[in-house]
């Protein structure tokens, strides 16, 4: 049978033991760091000189059986495959066991900022009050720091950390982990008062020199072609401290001291629990060991904790005194104290009465600042306000505009107050585009659609002006948006957000225009999702749906416009300025339920069924690129032949 050694990353391990298993090859490592591997039922050949990262679990288990510890919660950093490694063996482990309740576990990124910290501290503190963290060891100061600023840092709360990486004392002496540069040792200090080291005993041990390294890579390899060691690095020097000098034997002296062989090929671990002494260096407290014995069956092990000295807790008491509790003694909310009935009774009815008042402030506020939203008419135009005599060429708005005009000289605009503008200049080298007019103005440097309404004044009433906010709110990707209104005798008038490249019916209109299927379906789910969007909202449907309020703005993203004008065109004069053929024309969307009304009677009230009909129509215009009716007869004989 060959034996493979593993060299290279611990985190390589998973796929070579799985591969060595498949093959019977036995393996050695000194470490993994996926306890995935911890399953030698499948990794059957895999032999670790170094504990596997799971035993720590073993002393969490021990400390929390001395201490009668039985609910805690854990804080990881999940992006740290060290951190992730031990957090994650732990987790199965505690998970298994119905006698310890690992109410909750937290993972953090590294360098997480303080607004994700902030949360997981308060949840803690009303969840456990032992804690295991699981983090580098460069951040546990700042996480301490922020207990400390929690009052957690009182002896009533203890925290246990521990990390891989801890592989010498020299990280434990001097205030290496609590001192800073921030002026706030001192509040450090008295926060690593409440935290216990864990770290395996191999820490104890001297470094290993050069020459007994290659001694011992040279007893294990004697024929290996691989090549020899150069250097003693922190990544060798964990190979070095931990391998056997013979992997022939059970039990042996190695580089770390004394090397014990479980019964499923793992080395034994020994461990060392450090407490932060009254000099302000980490101290031994407690040490947890496998000795071997000689028996009649052979070398077997036995597990032997020492205690050194006293804990001494974050409030200066030690372990001789006092044990912190894993719980508080009436439970994080008193639910396990029964006795104080009229207390609690009487702190639900205060409580109660707290939150009524707030949330009636809540709402009262609310209903205050809509109320002033509404009277403040933000929405509202001083006609004044809306420039017609803007220069084209100094707005940048207009720049696209401008240049198709310079193109296509045939057609001529001129702006000004009442006159109408060849509107929706495009880019697409059609005049078709400019048969549309339109008023335009410029508001506030940017240019708007204002659209005349065919009344001499409007009534401002509460109604009036609660429509008028929810349209000046709307805001959607496929909506136009609503600028404002002008409320002025005579001068009544609604303002949108200019779109460029026109209406869909300057689309259709266009007989050079040629559109792909991408692109129509494209258009037709912007005119669907914006239809959408009115039909779940407070306003309930369009009204007007045609294809002239299907607008496109510069990134040919179309865009409903001339919604929730009901209210506002309500009592409108007749138009006069048309002939009718373009009267009837304008009814070519109108569902055949509500055009008879408008017929009979002049007046209709929009449904949604309304708007789908309309859809139908403007989605076959899209489809075929042509009007929505198309034959030899006029809309009025046309609309007088349609059914309904």
């Amino acid at each position: 049978m060959t034996s493979v050694t593993q060299f290279g990353s611990p985190s390589a391990m998973v796929p070579v033991a799985d591969l060595a298993a498949y093959y019977n090859v036995p393996i050695f490592s000194w470490e993994t760091r996926q306890h995935i591997v911890d399953n030698k039922t499948k990794y059957s050949t895999l032999v670790r000189s170094r504990p596997p990262i799971s035993s720590l679990v073993e002393m969490f288990y021990e400390i929390s059986f001395r201490f009668n510890w039985k609910l805690a919660a854990i804080v990881y950093t999940g992006d740290t495959t060290s951190t992730r490694a031990v957090a994650q063996s732990m987790i199965a482990k505690f998970v298994q066991d119905r006698h310890f309740n690992l109410v909750k576990e937290f993972v953090m990124s590294q360098n997480a900022p303080s607004e994700e910290i902030h949360p997981v501290m308060q949840a803690i503190k009303r969840l456990a009050r032992i804690i295991f963290i699981i983090i580098p060891q460069r951040e546990l100061r700042r996480y301490m720091l922020m207990f400390h600023v929690y009052g957690m840092t009182n002896g009533d709360y203890q925290f246990l950390f521990t990390e891989l990486d801890v592989t010498s004392r020299k990280v434990l002496q001097n205030g290496h982990l609590w001192r800073g540069n921030d002026g706030r040792d001192e509040a450090a200090r008295k926060a690593f008062n409440n935290v216990l080291i864990f770290t395996f005993m191999d820490i104890l041990n001297e470094r290993p020199s050069m020459q007994l390294g290659q001694t011992a890579y040279d007893e294990i390899f004697q024929n290996s072609t691989l090549p020899r060691p150069l250097e003693v690095n922190a990544f060798q020097q964990s190979f070095e401290s931990s391998h056997l000098s013979q992997v022939s034997v059970l039990l042996k002296d190695g580089l770390a001291g004394t090397v014990f062989m479980n019964n499923v090929s793992d080395r034994s671990p020994g461990f060392v629990v450090w407490d932060l002494g009254l000099d302000g260096n980490f101290e031994i407290a407690l040490t947890l060991a496998y000795i071997p014995i000689n028996t009649s069956s052979g070398i077997t092990a036995i597990r032997e904790v020492h205690m050194y000295i006293n804990i001494i807790w974050g409030d200066g008491r030690t372990s001789d005194e006092y044990i912190p509790l894993d719980r508080p003694e009436c439970g994080f909310f008193s639910e396990l104290c029964n006795d104080n009935t009229r207390t609690i009774l009487l702190a639900t009815i205060i409580s109660g009465a707290l939150l009524i008042v707030f949330v009636g402030g809540l709402c009262f506020m609310r209903w205050w600042r809509r109320e002033r939203e509404v009277s403040q008419m933000a929405w509202k135009i001083n006609y004044s306000e809306l420039d017609f005599h803007f220069q084209q060429t100094k707005n940048k708005s207009m720049s696209n505009f401008t240049s198709v005009l310079n193109v296509f000289g045939s057609h001529e605009s001129s702006i000004g107050s009442g006159s109408a503008l060849s509107s929706y200049g495009s880019t697409m080298g059609c005049s078709a585009f400019l048969s549309r007019n339109v008023n335009l103005a410029l508001y506030k440097n940017s240019i708007v659609v204002v659209k005349n309404i065919r009344k001499s004044k409007i009534k401002l009433d509460r109604e009036m002006m609660l429509h008028m906010r929810e349209l000046y709110y709307i805001r959607h990707v496929n909506l136009a948006t609503f600028i404002g209104m002008c409320t002025e005798i005579d001068k009544v008038a609604v303002a949108w957000g200019f779109c460029a490249k026109g209406s869909l019916q300057d689309i259709v209109d266009n007989a050079s225009m040629k559109l792909d299927g991408a692109f129509q379906f494209s258009i037709a789910i912007d005119i669907c999702m914006g239809l959408v969007y009115l039909h779940a909202g407070t306003l309930k449907l369009h009204g007007n749906l045609k294809s002239t309020n299907c607008v496109i703005d510069n990134h040919w993203v179309c865009k409903l416009t001339d919604y929730g004008m009901r209210p506002i065109r309500h009592g409108e004069s007749e138009k006069t300025d048309v002939n009718e053929d373009e009267l009837y024309s304008d009814l070519f969307w109108m569902a055949p339920e509500l055009l008879r009304e408008h017929l009979l009677s002049s007046t209709f009230v929009p449904t949604q069924c309304g708007d789908i009909f309309a859809l139908g129509v403007i989605l076959k215009e899209l489809l075929c690129l042509s009007k929505a009716y198309t034959n030899d007869l006029t809309p009025k004989d046309l609309l007088d032949r349609r059914p309904g």
